[in-house]
């Protein structure tokens, strides 16, 4: 199994199922993180009435064959995994590895890293190293 930026893979998360999850970076070695490659994992919600929401990137259906509502980027709840730990999870079934990305979104998802209010700090450091 090869691991690359704009891979994605639906997680199970929550009451909801099955949540779209993007691989935004990676793999990459983070300093921090020892000596293993790494990814950035963001995962992506569905736009609820009168909840909030991150607008730093905003996604419609059709943007990838899994969204099927308007959406937008959790970045609030971005990670960073090994990638010899998220092989292991999508060899024992846990991950369902889907379609990757187009450019174009994954391009769209990385813009929205540099602008959200809600990602941690050490993520915008990590995006400009690499």
């Amino acid at each position: 199994i090869i691991i690359q930026s704009g891979d994605t893979f639906l997680v199970p998360s929550g009451p909801d199922g099955l949540h779209l999850h993007v691989v935004a970076l990676g793999p990459t070695m983070v300093e921090g993180y020892g000596c293993n490659e790494q990814v950035v994992l963001v995962g992506i919600t569905t736009l609820r009435p009168n909840a909030p929401y991150d607008d730093a990137c905003l996604l419609n259906p059709g943007d990838h064959p899994f969204i099927e509502h308007e959406s937008f980027v959790y970045y609030r709840r971005i990670r960073i995994g090994s990638v010899e730990h998220l092989m292991g999870l999508i060899e024992s079934g846990y991950l369902a590895k889907r379609q990757p990305c187009s450019q174009e979104l994954l391009e769209k998802i990385i813009s929205g890293v540099h602008i959200s209010r809600f990602i941690p700090r050490e993520f915008g450091r990590i995006f400009q190293d690499s």
